[in-house]
């Protein structure tokens, strides 16, 4: 649980939100920021709905049978968890972060994005979980690993 990941802010949204559904935190950090974060939840009154379940080798499978997946971040890299995501038909809620997040959600996809504080981010969580928008998987095909390389092929070119 990197600060920089913001569970903080995820936790404040979800409290805000009132989704029913549980919250799943999946990953590890340095003992002391989980327990900050598990101290939050139990402020807020959802611990018993926030459940950590550490690093998982494989996260494919909690991705593809969540309603939603959630990015609260200040920055992002790319956003690859975002196009695994949505690869999986799964809706995405996150923070319009600096990096790739904002270049991934376009069209319909970009009723997940949210300013970067919790009210924000509970609203859009709210929107994507009761109405979540239609995921074309051909659209995510720009970010394919053939046409990543056709990408590098053509500026090698250039």
């Amino acid at each position: 649980f990197h600060p920089g990941k913001r569970h903080d802010r995820l936790i404040e949204a979800y409290a805000q939100s009132g989704i029913d559904a549980p919250l799943v935190l999946l990953g590890q950090g340095k003992p002391e920021q989980e327990q900050r974060l598990r101290q939050l939840a139990q402020q807020l009154q959802v611990a018993d709905r926030v459940l950590f379940k550490g690093f998982q080798k494989n996260p494919l499978p909690w991705i593809k049978g969540a309603r939603m997946l959630v990015l609260s971040s200040d920055s992002e890299g790319f956003g690859n968890v975002v196009v695994e995501a949505l690869l999986l038909d799964t809706p995405v809620a996150s923070t319009r972060c600096p990096g790739g997040v904002t270049e991934i959600l376009t069209g319909e996809l970009s009723r997940g994005l949210a300013d970067l504080n919790s009210p924000a981010l509970a609203q859009t969580m709210q929107s994507i979980y009761h109405s979540p928008p239609a995921i074309d998987a051909a659209a995510l095909e720009k970010f394919s690993v053939a046409s990543i390389c056709q990408q590098y092929r053509q500026l090698r070119s250039a």
